[in-house]
């Protein structure tokens, strides 16, 4: 799949395949592999003494020995202060600090913040236990992790030596994305030294994972400075902040979203994703949906963005877009109630055409943009005009295939409807949504007057977006994601998806109903780019986390 750095909202970067992950509704599963334990501490600090009234930390380069019992320490005690154990050097008799200590520490801690935001977690180790590399591997690749973490802290001969450093694979796209998110936010949280992001094959879990994987050496132990840092819980747990907060961004930059600020922006981002140039823009009421929903095919047949306004001043984000496309015609949907008067004043001051598509209603609207698609497969799509989901779910084969889209109450056939079917000599009508939404009396009307009818509907908006995906888009390399409890975003993008030959499947805000994962899953070695529209408010973070679980490497 292709990832994307966001700039406002979308934009470039590394191609990559994700392939199908076990478990379609989990979360992502992370990892995390606290370096050494047991027989092998680890790297270890220079002797140091604490005072047991102040808890000031002391390191000792006078040859002071045995602070530790002197203090009250008790060999591998937990210590009140540091809230590790007491490791007493036996030659001296001062405390040292080990640095599986403060792996495991650091990474118990990484765990709770994995938990708490909703990410499977699986630990190497969970104790002061050796382990062979071959293990670690094992663990990681038994349970088919999508990532893997190795936590660990540094030493060098020279103590003034510090700094952060992150390592990974070389080769690895994701490996390398995955590290370079990783060592950006631990380095915000801890105010390090950033030595480097680099690739090496000298790393045993590095080469023994078979997932995107990562080593941190967060600080040093050999540095006093560093060590009396690791020393603190309140460091250890910005460094599991860190090392969270780039992995949660690892996640949610494999997503990349069209967005802005609202419905208006996002209208924007998606025009500009879509279009450097357009002569024409479509413009629909932003706070409404009726006159658009049958919008598509059109945008689709002139090339053009759907663009959206307030109802009675035109938005000055919306006509700024206009300037930049250069367009020279506006086609408003919907009448002067729906946009004003003033709106069209507005924009025949800035193109030099601007035409209007309005009925009586919003069916005789949808009837007379059906009249400018027209339909050369002789089809017709019909839904209901009461609600949006259906429609949305279909405006983009409707749009690529210049099917029209035409909107009926729930029980009858308007005359406008009637009209355009014999006009447009319609003989295969394709019905969108259950029988509650465009009731059996239509149905059988349409078979009636030999209009072929083909019902598709699922017990929920979202099981009929998903049907429709699989009907229609049986190998897609690109997908949309919308909310399903608003109809601005997948409006705006149903021509950009129609561009791309990509379905608009609809979620709900903070779950992905199993229709649509089982949709994506399906998919998911074939699928090069999957795009959320909309910000944190239509679809939230988890649902971003969510279709990651289903497009892993």
């Amino acid at each position: 799949m292709k990832l994307y750095k966001p700039a406002l909202t979308v934009i470039t970067a590394a191609t990559i395949l994700f392939v199908l992950c076990a478990t379609a509704f989990a979360v992502p599963l992370v990892c995390i592999d606290p370096g050494h334990g047991g027989k092998d501490p680890g790297a270890r600090s220079p002797d140091f003494a604490i005072n047991p009234s102040t808890g000031e930390i002391t390191f000792i380069s006078n040859g002071t020995i045995n602070t530790a019992v002197a203090a009250g320490f008790l060999n591998g005690r937990i210590n009140q202060f540091t809230s590790l154990p007491n490791r007493i050097n036996s030659t001296t008799g001062n405390l040292k600090l080990w640095e599986s200590d403060a792996n495991l520490d650091i990474s118990l801690k990484l765990r709770n913040l994995m938990k708490n935001a909703g990410y499977g977690t699986l630990m190497t180790r969970e104790k002061d236990v050796s382990l062979t590399l071959g293990d670690r591997c094992n663990i990681a690749n038994n349970a088919r992790a999508a990532i893997f973490v190795s936590v660990h802290n540094n030493a060098f001969k020279i103590p003034t030596v510090g700094g952060t450093e992150t390592f990974y694979y070389p080769g690895s796209l994701l490996g390398e994305l995955l590290a370079n998110c990783i060592q950006d936010e631990l380095i915000k949280q801890i105010s390090t030294r950033y030595r480097r992001v680099e690739s090496t094959y000298k790393l045993r879990v590095l080469n023994g994972t078979n997932m995107p994987a990562v080593l941190v050496e967060g600080a040093f132990v050999s540095n006093p400075d560093e060590a009396r840092l690791l020393l603190s819980p309140t460091f250890r747990q910005k460094m599991a902040q860190g090392i969270f907060n780039g992995i949660d961004k690892y996640f949610l930059t494999a997503l990349p979203r069209i967005a802005g600020n609202d419905r208006y922006e996002t209208a924007v981002c998606v025009s500009k994703e879509g279009w450097n140039l357009a002569s024409t823009v479509i413009l629909a009421r932003g706070d409404d949906f009726p006159d658009a929903l049958a919008g598509a095919p059109l945008a689709y047949k002139n090339d053009a963005p759907i663009l959206l306004t307030n109802s009675t001043f035109l938005n000055p984000k919306t006509k700024a877009e206009i300037g930049r496309l250069g367009a020279t015609k506006v086609i408003i949907l919907g009448g002067k109630g729906a946009i004003s008067e003033t709106v069209k004043s507005e924009l025949e001051r800035i193109v030099a055409t601007v035409d209007r598509i309005a009925g009586n209603n919003r069916y005789e609207t949808a009837s007379k943009i059906a009249e400018e698609v027209g339909s050369s497969s002789q089809t017709a799509i019909i839904t209901s005009g009461l609600n949006f989901p259906d429609a949305l779910s279909i405006s983009s084969y409707a749009a690529k295939n210049q099917i029209p889209i035409l909107l009926v109450p729930k029980d009858g056939v308007t005359t406008d409807v009637e009209s355009m079917l014999s006009s447009l000599r319609i003989t295969k009508t394709i019905i969108v949504g259950g029988t509650s939404a465009v009731s059996p009396d239509i149905e059988d009307w349409l078979i009636k007057n030999k209009y072929d009818p083909e019902r598709i509907s699922g017990a929920n908006r979202f099981k009929t977006s998903a049907l429709i995906a699989k009907k229609y888009f049986s190998a897609p390399t690109c997908a949309y994601v919308a909310t399903g409890a608003d109809f601005p975003d997948a409006l705006s993008g149903a021509c950009l998806a129609a561009k791309k030959d990509a379905p608009i499947v609809l979620v709900e805000k903070d779950s992905l109903p199993p229709d649509i994962s089982s949709y994506i899953s399906l998919y998911a070695s074939n699928l090069q780019d999957v795009f959320l529209l909309g910000g944190n408010g239509p679809i939230s973070d988890d649902i971003a986390r969510q279709i990651c679980s289903v497009l892993l490497q």
